[in-house]
């Protein structure tokens, strides 16, 4: 009899043993994570979870000494982890802070003096709360079960899509084809056309132009994206048709992280025994997939410079790392591109008997803003962002391209002081950009080409008015005769021009 009690003793300790503070700072990364399952893989997660759910479990041990009590010393940690992890961004920086119109600084003063007041009231009271240490573990796990649901939903659903396609079929002459020169696809996220640039930015980027055009590059005068957004330009691009009628081909509905990863370019090259490459790009819908030979990669976070920068926001640290200098996720940011760029030769210059393909996508001069007009770094606080167009965003994004177009000028010298026979090396974008999206992006994109041997004979007009669906019909048609149809410009809802 007295062990069933002692069993029934240790059920009800169990149950008022406060594990609230844990299960309230894991909800910020699993709610992030459940809103973006199908974008971010759980190994980018893990740590972030690890360190939010250690700030619930050490909380309470600190508090502890000075209060006495497990359930008091929980309700006060749930105060800081409520206040500094949960609620920041969405209640205080999003609407008190809307409300209150104070400056940020002053604001972020009175927020964390009102939350330390309440912390030295409840620090006074007698009451211990373990009363209601029962009720708050319940209101935690009811919290946490919708983004769980989430997530298993969303897990479930991408284990039955049946994404990949069928191996390629080569047409004859490309499967013939003798020269197979090196290829090099840099896109450049939203890197407007410099006509849109002057119309738009009052920006001339003439010396960047002229500087590709001595290297022997043809910028296109007419190039256009066939849609205004990543998710739909790039799988639009490398799978070299409209997304309407590759998902009908396919019979799946629209993933853009699926359709990179098996796209239809990478599957011809595969074919013609090319041997390929991709850069790693921290945006988890354009992260390469293992269809590519190799993936280049920094060791740094991949797909996690996005997710940090977004979880960072629902609480103080990236303002504090910013105004302390620390390295942040702006920093991995920029040096993640400046990987890249500065590596975009290396999968050349260690190139053997097969031909080599590389794809690189960087995420600039799209937000966040992490470029000086020199190429340097620029000085900037908050966490990272990829929606950046608050008053005043043209004059950053001006002195991002700025910089970015030194790095670039890097890179292509190095890939073509790299290469034994001239490459194929094509830069362009995804989409353009004015003003706050999504209805002001534009299509008028950069396309630089420089196509040595065949290339060079292509009359000019036919350069100026390519648009992406054609993209690598044109290359393959000229370099490997591969008879593609070169298709209509279509225009998409929301489509101004």
């Amino acid at each position: 009899m007295s062990d069933d009690l002692g069993e029934i003793s240790a059920r009800r300790s169990l149950a008022r043993l406060p594990l609230y503070p844990v299960l309230f700072a894991v909800w910020p990364p699993l709610a992030l994570y459940a809103e973006n399952v199908e974008r971010i893989p759980f190994s980018v997660v893990t740590v972030p979870l690890l360190c939010f759910a250690a700030v619930g479990l050490v909380l309470p041990i600190l508090i502890r000494p000075f209060v006495g009590t497990w359930s008091k010393a929980g309700v006060m940690a749930a105060v800081v982890v409520v206040a500094f992890c949960v609620v920041w961004k969405p209640v205080g920086q999003d609407w008190l802070l809307f409300v209150s119109a104070l400056e940020p600084w002053l604001f972020n003063g009175f927020y964390t003096f009102f939350v330390f007041l309440a912390l030295a009231i409840l620090h006074q009271l007698r009451a211990d709360f373990g009363h209601l240490t029962v009720a708050f573990n319940t209101v935690a796990v009811v919290l946490l079960a919708w983004p769980l649901f989430q997530i298993a939903g969303e897990i479930a659903k991408a284990n039955l899509s049946t994404a990949l396609i069928e191996p390629i079929s080569l047409p004859a002459n490309m499967a013939n084809a003798d020269a197979k020169p090196d290829v090099v696809l840099l896109i450049l996220d939203e890197y407007s056309r410099a006509d849109f640039l002057k119309e738009h930015l009052n920006f001339d980027n003439g010396v960047f132009v002229k500087a590709l055009e001595a290297r022997g590059f043809i910028v296109a005068l007419d190039s256009r994206s066939n849609y205004k957004f990543t998710r739909q330009s790039i799988p639009s691009t490398l799978n070299m048709d409209y997304l309407s009628s590759i998902t009908t081909e396919r019979g799946t509905e629209f993933d853009p992280a699926a359709l990179i990863e098996d796209n239809r370019v990478l599957r011809l090259f595969d074919a013609m025994d090319y041997e390929t490459y991709a850069f790693t790009t921290g945006y988890a819908i354009t992260e390469p997939g293992p269809l590519v030979d190799h993936i280049m990669t920094d060791g740094a976070l991949v797909s996690m410079n996005e997710y940090a920068g977004m979880l960072l926001s629902f609480t103080p640290v990236g303002e504090v790392a910013g105004l302390l200098d620390i390295t942040s996720p702006r920093d991995l940011w920029r040096d993640g591109i400046l990987h890249t760029l500065r590596n975009l030769h290396v999968p050349i210059a260690g190139a053997g008997d097969r031909p080599v393909y590389v794809r690189a996508h960087v995420l600039s001069p799209h937000a966040p803003y992490v470029f000086s007009d020199d190429g340097g770094q620029r000085l900037s606080t908050g966490a990272v962002s990829l929606d950046e167009y608050d008053e005043g965003w043209q004059t950053p994004m001006i002195d991002q391209i700025r910089g970015i177009n030194h790095h670039v000028l890097e890179a292509v010298d190095s890939v073509l002081a790299a290469s034994a026979e001239p490459p194929i090396i094509i830069i362009t974008s995804d989409h353009a950009t004015l003003g706050k999206p999504p209805h002001g992006r534009g299509v008028d994109i950069l396309l630089a080409l420089y196509l040595p041997g065949k290339g060079e004979h292509v009359p000019r007009e036919n350069i100026d008015s390519i648009h992406l669906v054609n993209l690598f019909r044109f290359i393959f048609n000229t370099y490997y005769d591969a008879g593609f149809e070169i298709l209509d410009y279509q225009k998409f809802e929301g489509d101004e021009d």
